[in-house]
């Protein structure tokens, strides 16, 4: 799979068709479920929503817990990948979930194929990795226009700027925005800086912002989050390299070299000024963003 498009636009830095990549998104939405209190905390009675769409929405596990709390609702997930789509598609049968379809398609191609007011809620996550500087205030104004008057725009994100102890996990972060700014899918070159910026394009498109939150996870050895952020980051990070080979940010041996020690420490410690280790720190920050469609 190439990272760009023909037309330059940014695409996923792994591939998506490795199943790996699939169970490593499968673990990390039911924690971010679980961290953030539930499938929408930010509107846990779900009044009022009859029609969700869930963009690039992976293997299908936000959408299908949806689906299979609110069985009355009419849900749609859709996603680039055809495997993705597919195991979604396997999982809602299996779960005799009669009222949520998957689709593959692309969330990078404007307008999408849905109706104007055709949702009550839409939700966004982590699409970062694909969703370039020019294509983030248009993904925000596409779904101001599928949602109906009053309908709601959830969406949660990462800047990729870790708190860590580990400096080599801190140099592939700084690796992988330099590569992410030169494809054109982050502002700065040593963070994101999509975060900070959410909120003026919630507002310009025309949405009322409900609330925002900040969720600062801890990842540290020996806390409840670092199993995940562990694995996690060992399956990405492996993924990644080709990535920023391709962009020239560091070489193949670098790259190898600086995983090799991002692993290690996450481990077996952190070496100190003492010459003993600490075990790994990392604190990950998510945020969410929750806004509403004025009704007139």
């Amino acid at each position: 799979m190439s990272n760009n498009d023909p037309n330059g636009q940014p695409k996923y830095y792994v591939d998506q068709e490795h199943i790996e990549e699939m169970s490593r998104l499968l673990q990390q939405s039911h924690f971010l479920m679980k961290q953030f209190g539930g499938i929408c905390p930010e509107h846990p009675s779900f009044e009022g929503v009859e029609h969700v769409l869930d963009i690039a929405c992976g293997p299908g596990q936000w959408i299908t817990e949806v689906a299979r709390a609110h069985p009355h609702m009419q849900l749609i997930g859709f996603d680039i990948s055809q495997r993705m789509i597919e195991f979604a598609q396997s999982k809602a049968a299996r779960d005799n979930l009669k009222n949520v379809q998957f689709e593959v398609g692309d969330a990078t191609k404007f307008p999408l194929r849905y109706a104007n007011e055709s949702f009550d809620l839409v939700n966004v996550s982590l699409v970062y990795a694909f969703m370039s500087r020019t294509l983030w205030p248009r993904l925000i104004t596409e779904c101001y226009r599928l949602l109906k008057p009053g309908g709601y725009l959830r969406l949660i994100q990462e800047d990729a700027n870790i708190q860590t102890n580990s400096p080599a996990l801190h140099e592939y972060h700084f690796l992988g925005c330099q590569a992410l700014y030169r494809e054109g899918a982050g502002y700065y070159t040593d963070q994101l800086g999509v975060i900070p910026r959410l909120p003026a394009m919630f507002k310009r498109a025309g949405f009322q912002i409900l609330s925002t939150k900040h969720n600062l996870v801890d990842v540290s050895y020996g806390c409840e989050g670092y199993q995940m952020c562990y694995t996690d980051y060992k399956i990405l990070l492996e993924a990644m390299k080709p990535f920023l080979v391709r962009w020239r940010v560091a070489t193949q041996e670098e790259v190898d070299d600086c995983y090799r020690r991002l692993v290690r420490e996450m481990r077996y410690g952190v070496s100190n000024e003492e010459g003993g280790f600490d075990p790994f720190v990392g604190l990950w920050d998510f945020y969410s963003i929750f806004g509403q469609k004025p009704v007139n």
